[in-house]
């Protein structure tokens, strides 16, 4: 099954958003995925929150299997593809691959091979990481969905979880202690708004690969240790301007950035370029410059109604979007809110300000259930984090994880981080079954940025992906 991509021409459609694709409703994506640090524990989670504590052991190694001890359960090389969900415990054990949708490979492991360790380092805490709640959890998921699928090339998977504070110095400090003194050979999706700066160099220095990351800041194109799983954010900002010329007929934007991510400052950088707003159909009529601590931005608002906005581009957490909405909405002015999807939480669709929200993502929309690696993503926090709300960090980190096991499928006994890269560089043209953009890393060369992006949407309280859920790439 080749790339699932949509053409650019397809988002010329009618604001019918519940006519095509996903349309779960916030209430039926919560009763699925709902998640308790105590039900983790119970299905052998050591460790907790990474927001509450500095890097932790998660021993997940399926059902209550140790953590390079026996294998752990799963099918006898029956591939999820052909079983036609998530594989069930059974006798024997599996490795776990990817194929080109995206679902697991199995084949036999006569003998578990050694515990492989890898790192998760999130923002988790202070105003930039409210929107990044329970990614931390899914990587978490995501190895104990991995373990019980036998490991990655019959190895198990063993992950180190650990929240930043956004402080560069600390973030530096906590993968050092994770490779020198635990043995990690790999990052899966970091999460650093404000501190990639504390760990690219020691990747670089180290050559010790980040697999997937928020793609936050065009930095993550910068280094040959970085392998963004996911499209840049700013250049996502240009595609949200351009869904709402094309779907809601609102050529008028107004752009509302925050101070302390780089990345807004970014995508403000780039949504205002001359170029970009012809390009787009769009014209940018009015920019603020605001803080995720601010409390009220009736201020702001008032001037973008006055200046003629008809959307207003948001750079901001998923609080402060809310927040927006009341100061804009207390003026009786309603804008098409544009946001960019990392993150997009399920409360907002509850926000009886918002009344249509438009958005694109990076990678696979967090609601979709209608394809089957979007599917196992969703049988897996239903089963390992039932109480998990997931958002679209989840999505980033989940699709991170999956570059990893799609690089990892042909490991050695004893692998490397060397290893681990040069399977990195074997992603061509790839989408992991419709979870990414088509990805390609060559040796020697920085990552390219993908133009490609999903669509969703909030529209009388309920989420949809208007352009259903495969990826739109303009030419």
């Amino acid at each position: 099954m080749g790339p699932r991509v949509v053409p650019v021409g397809f988002l010329a459609l009618s604001l019918a958003l519940t006519a095509c694709g996903s349309r779960l409703t916030h209430a039926d994506v919560v009763a699925q995925q709902r998640f308790t640090q105590e039900a983790l524990a119970q299905d052998g989670v050591v460790g907790g929150s990474a927001a509450q504590a500095d890097a932790q052991p998660l021993q997940a190694t399926g059902a209550r299997a140790p953590v390079g001890g026996s294998s752990a359960p799963g099918t006898t090389g029956q591939s999820r593809q052909q079983a036609g969900a998530s594989s069930s415990p059974g006798a024997g054990s599996v490795v776990a691959g990817v194929n080109a949708q995206g679902q697991s490979l199995g084949r036999s492991c006569p003998t578990p091979k050694s515990t492989i360790k890898l790192g998760h380092v999130g923002t988790y805490t202070g105003a930039a990481g409210t929107s990044y709640k329970g990614a931390d959890v899914m990587a978490q998921v995501w190895a104990k969905d991995v373990n019980a699928r036998g490991g990655v090339s019959c190895h198990p998977v063993q992950i180190f979880v650990a929240n930043d504070d956004g402080n560069p110095a600390r973030t530096k400090s906590i993968i050092t202690d994770m490779v020198e003194n635990k043995g990690v050979i790999a990052f899966i999706s970091p999460l650093l708004p404000l501190s990639l700066s504390g760990m690219t160099p020691y990747l670089e220095e180290h050559k010790i690969p980040a697999v997937g990351g928020d793609g936050l800041s065009g930095d993550w194109w910068q280094s040959p240790m970085l392998f963004p799983q996911t499209s840049y954010f700013a250049d996502l900002a240009v595609d949200v301007a351009r869904i709402s010329v094309r779907s809601y007929n609102k050529p008028k934007i107004g752009v509302f950035v925050c101070r302390e991510v780089p990345g807004c400052g970014e995508a403000k950088t780039i949504l205002t370029d001359p170029n970009n707003q012809k390009r787009g159909g769009y014209q940018v009529v009015n920019t603020a410059d605001v803080s995720l601590t601010q409390p009220d931005f009736t201020a702001e608002c008032l001037s973008a109604q006055n200046a003629g906005a008809q959307m207003l581009w948001l750079g901001l957490d998923a609080g402060s979007v809310s927040r927006v909405a009341h100061s804009c909405g207390s003026q009786n002015y309603f804008p098409l809110i544009g946001y960019v999807a990392t993150g997009l939480q399920l409360s907002l669709a509850d926000d009886p300000d918002i009344r249509d929200l438009a958005s694109a993502s990076g990678v696979f929309p967090f609601i979709s259930d209608d394809f089957p690696a979007a599917h196992d993503f969703q049988v897996a926090a239903k089963k390992y984090a039932p109480d998990l709300a997931l958002n679209g960090m989840a999505a980033q980190v989940w699709a991170g994880g999956k570059l990893f096991e799609y690089a990892a499928r042909n490991l050695p006994d004893n692998p490397t981080s060397a290893d681990i890269v040069a399977g990195l560089y074997t992603v061509n043209n790839e989408t992991l079954g419709g979870l990414v953009p088509p990805l390609t890393f060559t040796r020697g060369q920085l990552p390219g940025r993908s133009a490609c992006y999903f669509t969703l949407a909030i529209h009388a309280n309920k989420f949809a992906t208007p352009a259903g859920t495969a990826a739109t790439c303009p030419s």
